[in-house]
């Protein structure tokens, strides 16, 4: 079912569609119960559910990618614009069947590119106006937005275009000004905030709904048949996604920057305050003072918020900082600082959480992943050596077991080293793996049961000795993690040992310890 537009919902979301074009002998059942008008609609029957369609993942720009990944990270290939003024920092992209959406810098900014995410090869590409600053997917994975920014004649240039992104082929496109941030998909609809104060609508097919005045520097967002933007730039509007028409206001002190929606809040930073107005009723919920200026969007994990910024230290050094409050109260949880390589190499980037609440935060000089639990540091990837300092808030994106990363002129593909299953689906197998591979105090085991057991979990060095009991008793089905302490383990080869009433299995783990 959610390979499908259903004909009826789409009755109701799309506003081109009369109600005579949904007679019986028009529709086609596709399943029980399940009709689609194949006149109206292009259907497409395998799409992509890893696919990253928009900044922060959804129309909420949660920064949640409901899938699981885990390191260690492999790198795989990278683009380097050095010195070029690529300015990828700007560039927000998304990614589905294997292809990642991008311009090729410096000299093809007015140039969006298909590259293969497995090899960076480019398997097709489009000259369009001007500098292509932005590309979204529809849910179906059957059309691709690129908005261009700039233009030498911007009332009459073309600036937003929806492509065939198998092809690259032109379905339509308009006249809109400069579109610098990435449009919302949701449903039928794409919502496109353009340069000169609007949001505009206009359905997959490209017929324009309607325009509301807008401003500010970012993309909207969706909720529930609500769409949230800023106007005039210290305003947070709330109005109805399908007519525009206003729903309420909230007036915040300062200008409102990059928003994002939880637990039916809707945050942002405004100067040096962070908020979470309520999404029905405009009235400020929660009000956390004290941060530097900030403008990016906040990311969530499980009702907590998480923060991360640099800061200056000792001798000039630039700390990542990493800060995470519950996201109903506000009571502070973790406050980490993370060291950098080098005095220049901090700063950071929204933190991105995936499947089982591990997160992903990348500054200039590392990747580190970190469990949402208790804020601890399990692994970590040293970046490719630049000397730029500016990260994009528009990445990383994952997809599959991808981890991708730009800032300023570069762009940096990673791997990890396997996906676990969607246990949301039938599985008979026991998922089983242990990471990091190095650790400088705990190792963590992942583990995935198909149904509750009792089980016994141990581990043993290589000359057979136990090293360590890790658990004993009864589980439930589904996933779990357990934190094993690596103070009494050396480097070397260690075997764990899985034992249930019907199963057993047996891994062997090569593990190093990092001494600090």
């Amino acid at each position: 079912k959610e390979y499908f537009i259903s004909g009826r919902n789409l009755q109701i979301a799309d506003f081109l569609i009369k109600e005579k074009s949904f007679k019986k002998e028009n529709l086609v059942e596709i399943e029980k119960g399940h009709y689609i008008n194949p006149s109206l609609i292009k259907t497409y029957q395998g799409p992509d559910k890893y696919a990253w369609r928009m900044s922060g993942y959804d129309a909420q720009h949660s920064g949640y990618y409901p899938f699981p990944l885990y390191p260690p990270l492999n790198f795989k290939w990278i683009k380097n614009w050095e010195g070029s003024g690529a300015q990828i920092t700007e560039v927000s992209g998304c990614i589905a069947h294997d292809m990642l959406f991008l311009p090729d810098p410096p000299h093809d900014l007015n140039v969006i590119c298909a590259f293969d995410i497995k090899t960076g090869e480019i398997l097709w590409e489009r000259v369009v106006t001007a500098n292509a600053m932005t590309s979204g997917l529809c849910e179906g994975d059957s059309i691709l937005f690129v908005g261009t920014w700039i233009g030498f004649t911007p009332d009459s240039d073309t600036t937003f275009y929806a492509l065939d992104p198998f092809t690259g082929n032109l379905k339509w496109a308009k006249i809109l000004r400069s579109i610098q941030y990435q449009p919302v998909v949701v449903d039928t609809f794409v919502y496109v905030r353009r340069s000169g104060g609007n949001i505009c609508l206009f359905t997959y097919r490209g017929k324009f709904l309607w325009s509301v005045s807008s401003d500010g520097f970012y993309s909207p967002a969706y909720y529930n048949e609500r769409i949230y933007h800023a106007y005039p730039n210290n305003v947070l509007n709330a109005i109805d996604a399908l007519t525009g028409n206003p729903l309420w206001n909230f007036e915040a002190p300062f200008e409102i920057g990059e928003l994002s929606i939880h637990d039916n809040k809707v945050f942002f930073f405004a100067y040096d305050t962070l908020f979470g107005v309520n999404l029905f009723s405009g009235i400020p919920q929660l009000k956390i003072i004290g941060f530097p200026i900030l403008w990016i969007p906040v990311h969530f994990y499980n009702k907590k918020i998480w923060v991360s910024h640099g800061e200056y230290g000792a001798g000039d050094t630039i700390f990542s900082r990493l800060k995470c409050f519950d996201s109903r109260t506000g009571d502070l949880y973790f406050d980490i600082y993370l060291s950098p390589k080098d005095t220049n190499g901090g700063g950071t980037i929204s933190p991105l959480f995936t499947k089982n609440g591990v997160g992903w935060l990348a500054n200039v000089d590392y990747i580190y992943v970190f469990n949402s639990l208790n804020g601890i540091v399990f692994d970590t990837t040293l970046l490719p050596e630049f000397p730029t300092c500016e990260p994009s808030h528009y990445f990383p994106i994952i997809y599959k077991n991808y981890y991708i990363y730009a800032h300023r002129d570069l762009l940096c593909i990673y791997q990890a080293d396997t996906v676990i299953p969607d246990t949301n689906q039938p599985d008979t197998n026991y998922v089983f793996k242990f990471y990091p591979y190095f650790s400088l105090g705990n190792l963590y085991l992942y583990l995935s049961l198909p149904e509750q057991d009792e089980i016994s979990l141990k581990l043993y060095d290589v000359s057979g000795r136990k090293a360590q009991d890790i658990y004993n008793g009864f589980l439930s089905k589904g996933e779990h993690i357990f934190n094993i302490s690596s103070k009494k383990l050396f480097s070397g080869i260690y075997f764990s040992y899985l034992k249930t009433e019907n199963y057993k299995k047996i891994s062997k783990i090569a593990f190093i310890k990092v001494l600090k």
